[in-house]
């Protein structure tokens, strides 16, 4: 099971960020078992070369990068940049970036395309909007996206490219009833499997590892691991607390 901590704008500090991911750090040595858990931390990416040095079990990934691998682009952050801070994920077309910064799944496409250059593993958002789900037109949606997004990459690079499914309108929500609806996000795990058949072959379909990402808290993360509908997680603000992020680990453990 992959475990992504998405921390976003956050914590304020470094000294902040280097204590929650020592008592992470901490938390993981006493309490995981299972030698097949991956955690992949994104902080902000000013503080990724000063909370040392990656491990077996935890990974570092950048949040962002640029579309373009160098030139004049202020604040943008090059994939060479991410390299050599020892990233080996990057997180892209984040509902996030696509919401508040207009990127397209076109600028995707080219990120994906320069992560896989420089053997970084692009984890891939794709979601449909409330207003897509409530018109049943998710299928389309994702279809679009997978099909923008996975241009031009082939056969032997789609291997390496890790899918996270954030349906809008399951962030943030405060009650989480649509999100914890197992069998919901089984069949659009089902859905997305079978537009990568389309795309590439069976093989592809069925060995793509697919994150979920819809306000992850431990009260509704084991009830996914129940019926094996996902490979792992893309968690937001519970990352953010030790204890909550933790208890994910712990609850999908346990089943």
């Amino acid at each position: 099971m992959l475990y992504v901590a998405n921390w976003k704008m956050n914590p304020p500090s470094l000294n902040d960020a280097k204590r929650l991911l020592k008592n992470i750090r901490t938390g993981i040595n006493t309490g995981v078992k299972d030698k097949k858990t991956q955690i992949i931390i994104c902080p902000p990416a000013i503080f990724l070369t000063k909370l040392g040095r990656p491990s077996s079990l935890i990974k570092f990934g950048i949040q962002n990068i640029g579309s373009k691998e160098r030139g004049a682009f202020t604040g943008e952050i090059s994939v060479l940049m991410a390299a050599d801070a020892n990233v080996e994920y990057c997180l892209v077309n984040h509902s996030e970036r696509k919401l508040y910064f207009n990127e397209t799944t076109r600028d995707a496409n080219q990120k994906i395309k320069l992560c896989l250059e420089k053997r970084i593993t692009p984890i891939f958002c794709i979601g449909e909007s409330q207003k897509q789900f409530k018109k049943g037109k998710t299928k389309p949606a994702l279809e679009n996206q997978l099909k923008q997004g996975l241009k031009d990459i082939g056969i032997m690079n789609i291997k390496k490219v890790i899918l996270a499914y954030e349906p809008l309108w399951a962030i943030s929500s405060q009650k989480g009833a649509k999100a914890e609806n197992p069998d919901q996000i089984l069949g659009i795990n089902i859905l997305i499997r079978k537009i990568l058949f389309g795309l590439y072959d069976q093989k592809i379909a069925r060995e793509t590892k697919i994150l979920y990402g819809g306000s992850v808290a431990p009260k509704n993360a084991a009830l996914y691991v129940k019926n094996k509908s996902i490979d792992g997680f893309l968690i937001g603000s519970a990352s953010l607390n030790s204890f909550s992020f933790l208890n994910i680990i712990k609850n999908c453990q346990k089943n």
